[in-house]
């Protein structure tokens, strides 16, 4: 028997001896000696412990056959050198070979061993091995040893240093898509079996974080997303597409995530699909495109830099990469998303405060990836070769692109490789989610001998170099300060009547906060407000009602389907001024655009605001046409006059065209009366129309048609109210009346308020010599008139009128209503008119002012008309 040293870290006594009665009887003493000189010359090369040498027993004892084991590894050195590795090194692996002994002679095949993991060869192999088995069941266990099998294989080369991290990270990221993806399908296959049907519909599934970037840790979770191309109904089971699939995914995750005694397969996590853990776990590929397109965070877009295909239809996923791209490297980030990054990785920092955590501690992994995918993310739309999930390859190819110098690319690789090296120590040593380095010095040691270095003291030396370099390139990149300072968020100085209505309109403007307290704008959006804030609480301060306008802004905001393009144009401070005037002073506007959603990009276009657009004759619809007169009139673009002129030029070319469309053969004349008549409409008012035909002999037949033309009216010009209720005898009476009915009706029944309201008359369409004929009638009557029986008349319907009129407290601001107010003066000039035949005559369809002037010239002498002209004014 040789003599050992029996060290602190040498062979015990226990396990010579355990070694010599398995031996026992066929190896000779110069074989034992050689065989225990094996163990202990491999055992030299580690921190061999006590629990080292625990595992090793464990290995030996479990092995089939103990003796043949004992008897080869004299010939091959290599099998003690394996055995003693796994044992120092990995808890995890050692409980692999226990547990399956048979994998032992495979890793002893160094062709095998060494021999690179393909995903192809994966998916083959799978698609036999759980072909070879019927149940659900035998096939998942297969699957659970299948893994257990090629984890052995890739942590026995990383141990053993045959195999770099990049190659390490890669092997297991292709095992574990493989099994995701075969699990996936088995697991679809069966709710399919389960309802007897067969699906047309495509999936996929995409992987994400580490996975996507084929990066993988041996403890890692795997992040994963799924979608589909379309729904499809099964109406024998009453269910549809989405829900199969929902039903396929929770068999999945209830299948990889639980724990038997074969084992598991993989934590399979969901939570970064958009919306999130409280969202459907599928939805279609076009609902994902509108999701990132209008609420896509930019927290998003740097996890989608990690995207990598998992399973499912190639196809679809192609179309989502595509899309994606678009999304992710977008051309109008800035340099102010490294602000963002930064402020990430603070609040990881925050919530982490353990020194020891080498994924997130400042200088860590984060930092390296941060770096990296900030520098992506602002060139990426410019220089589109650093569009890679995979953090090592994208060092390199921002070297090549001078976005990293070559100096910093090698400090993060060799930090980089540093810190995986210590994550997979750490992880196969008990197969623990872990990040942390250890704080048990046996241990400490372990991994700092393992990675080349004598002391624990050396170990945390090139820790600390490492974490210093990486960070001072880390920020460097991200330390970038936008010239953009955000606004102060003050609204305390403004006198809201409704201060918490205020505050919740407000939050909902910033960061889309609903009524739970839940954020449904993206990072852009949000960005996007931070840029008007200041100068939009500037304005609600100046305002006379910021209640009303902050209330109807919001509610512009609420209709719009993407915020960030409207946030965007109202950067420029006009276009903000010209909007916010309107949410304070046009309530007619703003309810316009909240019934019709679709005029928002009348006023996002801008068009609206010019005066000509109008005259161009290309706006058809009324609504529009309010809306363009009442913008523009609300900051001043046009006056009172020229809103009431357009209006009701407008609705007389509409009025034209209708007529004209229903080609009328019988003799008529449509004449506007009111507001209409003299070109006077404002936002509110009606339309009174008057029609008057040659002869009424097919009384029915010229009744029908403009029953007909008054319903085109009334739809064409909605919602403007459109009548003929100034005929005689108003409603109660048919509704065209002949020219000869009309001149017996003037002649013998007509009042003078009926004359008043002709003043207004304006021809329109039709004949025009019977519009003539018409107005001379009216005119004769005029004339005839006694001035006492006009005075007592016309004062009888001023007492009538206020009296039916009366005013409520909160409507002693109606200037039309109130004494004194517009009907009065209306009223006034209208008395004066239909004293004087010619003077009647020469108003006709005039404007008040027109008129003024007219009344003016024909009565010089006459006092207080300049007052009362100044007053309508």
């Amino acid at each position: 028997m040789m003599s050992l040293d029996k060290t602190k870290y040498g062979i015990s006594e226990e396990f010579i001896e355990r070694v010599m009665e398995s031996a026992a009887g066929f190896l000779n003493h110069e074989k034992l000696d050689q065989l225990l000189g094996l163990f202990q010359k491999e055992s030299e090369k580690h921190i061999f412990t006590r629990d080292s040498e625990s595992n090793l027993l464990r290995i030996i004892s479990s092995l089939y056959d103990m003796r043949s084991f004992l008897s080869d590894a004299i010939n091959y050195p290599h099998h003690i050198e394996i055995l003693v590795a796994v044992a120092v090194n990995s808890n995890y692996l050692c409980d692999i070979i226990v547990r399956n002994p048979e994998y032992l002679y495979q890793i002893f095949d160094t062709d095998y061993l060494n021999k690179p993991i393909f995903q192809e060869n994966l998916s083959t192999e799978l698609d036999e091995g759980t072909g070879k088995f019927k149940t659900f069941n035998s096939k998942l266990n297969y699957i659970k040893g299948f893994k257990r099998r090629y984890l052995l294989k890739i942590g026995l080369t990383d141990i053993l240093f045959n195999s770099d991290v990049q190659n390490v990270t890669q092997s297991l990221s292709y095992l574990a898509k493989n099994i995701a993806c075969k699990l996936f399908a088995l697991c679809f296959e069966q709710i399919e079996e389960k309802y007897s049907i067969k699906c047309s519909s495509n999936y996929c599934i995409v992987a994400l974080g580490k996975l996507g970037g084929n990066e993988l840790n041996y403890s890692s979770d795997i992040d994963l997303i799924i979608f589909y191309d379309k729904d499809e109904t099964f109406e024998r089971i009453n269910k549809e597409y989405h829900e199969i699939l929902t039903e396929a995914i929770h068999l999945f995750v209830q299948s990889s995530n639980a724990v038997t005694d074969k084992g598991f397969i993989y934590r399979v996590d969901f939570r970064l699909r958009p919306d999130g853990r409280n969202s459907p776990l599928c939805r279609s590929i076009t609902d994902y495109f509108r999701y990132y397109e209008t609420r896509g965070e930019d927290w998003e877009r740097q996890m989608l830099i990690k995207l990598g295909y998992c399973g499912g239809s190639k196809l679809l996923y192609n179309e989502f990469f595509n899309f994606i791209q678009g999304f992710v490297y977008n051309s109008l980030i800035t340099k102010s998303i490294a602000t963002k990054v930064m402020k990430m990785k603070e609040n990881i920092e925050k919530k982490n405060s353990s020194e020891m955590n080498v994924k997130l501690f400042s200088g860590g992994i984060r930092d390296i990836e941060f770096s990296v995918q900030t520098l992506q993310l602002i060139n990426g739309a410019r220089v589109k070769k650093i569009r890679n999930p995979n953090t090592l390859e994208s060092i390199e190819l921002l070297m090549e692109s001078e976005l990293l110098t070559e100096s910093e690319g090698e400090i993060f690789k060799s930090a980089y490789y540093f810190y995986r090296k210590t994550e997979h120590y750490l992880q196969l040593m008990n197969d623990i989610q872990t990040h942390t380095l250890p704080s048990s010095e046996d241990m400490l040691l372990k991994l700092s001998s393992y990675l080349g270095f004598e002391t624990i003291s050396q170990f945390q030396t090139a820790l600390e170099s490492h974490r210093n370099n990486v960070r001072e390139i880390y920020l460097s990149i991200v330390n970038i300060v936008d010239s953009d300072k955000e606004a102060s968020n003050d609204l305390s100085e403004i006198s809201f009547s409704e201060v918490n209505k205020a505050n919740r309109n407000f939050a909902y403007l910033e960061k889309g906060t609903g009524l739970l307290g839940q954020k449904e704008f993206d990072s852009r959006t949000i960005e996007l407000f931070s840029d008007i804030k200041g100068t939009f609480i500037k304005r609600l301060n100046e305002s006379l009602d910021p209640d009303k306008t902050l209330e109807n802004f919001t509610k512009i905001i609420l209709l719009v389907p993407i915020k960030s393009i409207w946030y965007s144009e109202l950067k420029n401070n006009w276009f903000l001024d010209a909007v916010l005037q309107n949410c304070e002073f046009n309530q007619r506007g703003i309810d316009l655009l909240i019934q019709n959603k679709s005029l928002l990009d009348l006023l996002l276009s801008r068009q609206i605001f010019r005066k000509e657009i109008l005259s161009s004759g290309t706006i058809k619809d009324v609504n529009k046409v309010q809306l363009i007169l009442s913008v523009n009139y609300a900051i001043k673009l046009i006056e009172p006059s020229e809103l009431s002129k357009a209006l009701s030029d407008w609705v007389i070319d509409k009025i034209k065209l209708i007529v004209a469309n229903n080609n009328i053969s019988e003799k008529f004349f449509v004449a506007g009366l009111g507001s209409c008549g003299s070109r006077e409409m404002g936002l509110g008012s009606d339309v009174d129309l008057l029609v008057i035909s040659e002869n009424t002999d097919g009384s029915a037949k010229i009744q029908n048609i403009f029953q007909r033309v008054l319903e085109d009216f009334r739809k064409e010009l909605k919602p403007i109210q459109v009548d003929f209720r100034l005929r005689p005898e108003g409603k109660r009476s048919q509704l065209v009346w002949d020219i000869g009915g009309y001149s017996d009706y003037i002649k013998k029944r007509i009042l003078p308020w009926e004359l008043q309201s002709i003043t207004k008359i304006r021809f329109i369409e039709g004949n025009k010599k019977l519009f003539e004929k018409f107005v001379e009638l009216a005119a004769e009557k005029v004339d005839s008139l006694e001035p006492e029986y006009l005075l007592n008349n016309v004062r009888g319907i001023y007492k009538k009128y206020h009296s039916e009129n009366l005013l409520s407290a909160n409507e002693q601001t109606n200037l039309k209503k109130v004494k004194g107010g517009l009907f009065d003066i209306d009223y006034t000039l209208q008395y004066l008119i239909i004293q004087n035949p010619h003077l009647f005559r020469l108003c006709l369809g005039k404007t008040l002012q027109e008129k003024g002037e007219l009344i003016r010239e024909t009565n010089p002498g006459l006092e207080g008309l300049a007052e009362l002209l100044e007053n309508h004014s």
